[in-house]
């Protein structure tokens, strides 16, 4: 459960409660409805939950000590009791609403909403084993019930699932490369940022960088057409994946360039094998939809010993030592060893 969305800002709602004369809360009323009683009269139930089933948007309140909920929503029917919507959250979810509840309940003066996010099965498919989780935002507001010494908090939920699957869009996209869904230069150099400062407590973890170019891409896309370039840095992208291990960070850097970061290499010969069956997996022809093509590529191996370099003069060293082996004739391993 988060407290503190990214989702822009959503107006608060508020509510009256109602009586035999009642005292409006809030002018003009949005709803009114009991406030000793969590279910709603039949008519109205009915109209609201049919205009609430075209909508996103739910109506709660919460009323301790007996803690009972009205709750209208399309995937949560009017009505119902706080523990029934409970078992609908995430377990993560569940315990920490109720206790942010009470928190926010004991508090005196309030003038921030009630106001934090869940996750939440739908009511129609609750599948156990697989439930398909749908974001809500939870806001409310403390009110002093005028006709007595009690207090209940008043709310409405609304489903923000596409804001939450467009946030995390945005934020893969900001990260990783779109086109072969590696990871991208920011996330590359934050990675080996965080590797040198672990050099900086371990000087004896040495820091290998293996940068790799296409040998002759341009004449690629000129001949093929970008689509067969583009298909083909996917496939790449691919044998490179599937020859490193796991821990290994590996980014497209743009273009035909990729760089690997190789973690916990203790050797330099190791990064020297590793470099060298990289070269030799790109030797097998790449199959497109329209054409097969052989390709090679230059591989620039940096060796990092000591601390004192930054990520950007690791990336620079590293791309140099591949320039070195494009200009001996490509198809090839080059090697620099700095020493800062």
């Amino acid at each position: 459960m988060e407290k503190n969305s990214s989702i822009p800002h959503l107006p608060s709602i508020r509510y009256t409660s109602s009586t035999s004369n009642p005292t409006p809360l809030a002018d003009p009323p949005l709803c009114a409805f009991p406030s000793t009683d969590p279910h709603l009269p039949l008519t109205l139930a009915r109209q609201w939950n049919s205009c609430l089933q075209q909508s996103c948007a739910g109506l709660w309140y919460w009323s301790p000590p007996n803690t009972e909920s009205a709750v209208s929503h399309a995937q949560f029917p009017v009505g119902v009791a706080l523990q029934d919507f409970l078992v609908r959250l995430h377990p993560q979810d569940a315990s920490q609403l109720k206790e942010e509840l009470q928190i926010y309940y004991q508090k005196d003066d309030i003038i921030d909403p009630f106001s934090c996010t869940v996750r939440a099965r739908q009511y129609e498919k609750s599948n156990e084993e697989a439930p398909e989780w749908h974001w809500l935002l939870c806001r409310g507001n403390l009110q002093k019930v005028p006709w007595s010494t009690t207090k209940e908090i008043w709310g409405f939920f609304v489903d923000i699932t596409s804001f939450k699957e467009e946030e995390e869009r945005l934020a893969y996209l900001a990260s990783h490369d779109p086109l072969t869904g590696l990871n991208n230069r920011a996330l590359f150099t934050d990675r080996l940022q965080q590797t040198l400062e672990r050099m900086n407590r371990r000087p004896d973890l040495p820091v290998a960088l293996l940068f790799l170019d296409c040998d002759h891409f341009k004449s690629v896309n000129d001949q093929h057409g970008h689509t067969a370039g583009d298909q083909l840095l996917q496939q790449i992208a691919k044998r490179i994946t599937r020859t490193l291990r796991l821990v290994d960070t590996i980014a497209r850097f743009g273009g035909d360039e990729f760089v690997v970061l190789l973690d916990n290499t203790a050797t330099l010969e190791h990064a020297r094998l590793v470099a060298e069956r990289l070269r030799q997996e790109m030797h097998a022809p790449f199959v497109l939809d329209r054409v097969t093509l052989h390709v090679s590529v230059s591989v620039g191996l940096l060796w990092h010993e000591k601390p004192g370099l930054s990520a950007k003069q690791l990336i620079d060293d590293a791309d140099r030592a591949m320039y070195q082996a494009k200009q001996a004739g490509g198809d090839r391993v080059a090697m620099i060893r700095s020493c800062a």
